[in-house]
């Protein structure tokens, strides 16, 4: 795990200055897309409040719950990106995956 914040004040070495760069840019580009998803997400989400607010239709209203749901989780996992401070990964069935749930610390 390396924090972003700081980091530069701890380097020794080029290798080192040159990893904190580009852990910088990873979260830079991270919180940059996390952004520009939110409002379209925001939009789909006020889309399904209202088609749900406007049916009478126990079978679609169940659906659209269940697609709420699942958004309010993207909304957490952006909300996550966005106020992403550290550059931790997790191994995931063989693939590296940035951790954006650091406080998770049973992750290695």
């Amino acid at each position: 795990m390396v924090p972003i914040e700081g980091a530069a004040k701890t380097e020794d070495s080029a290798g080192d200055r040159s990893k904190i760069i580009g852990f910088k840019g990873v979260v830079k580009t991270t919180t940059t897309v996390a952004h520009l998803l939110g409002q379209p997400l925001t939009v789909i989400t006020g889309y399904v409040d209202l088609l749900s607010a406007s049916t009478e239709e126990e079978n679609t209203k169940e659906k659209l719950s269940i697609m709420k749901s699942q958004l309010d989780l993207i909304s957490k996992y952006l909300h996550d990106l966005r106020n992403l401070k550290e550059y931790k990964t997790v191994d995931f069935a063989g693939v590296t995956l940035l951790d954006i749930d650091p406080s998770d610390t049973n992750k290695e």
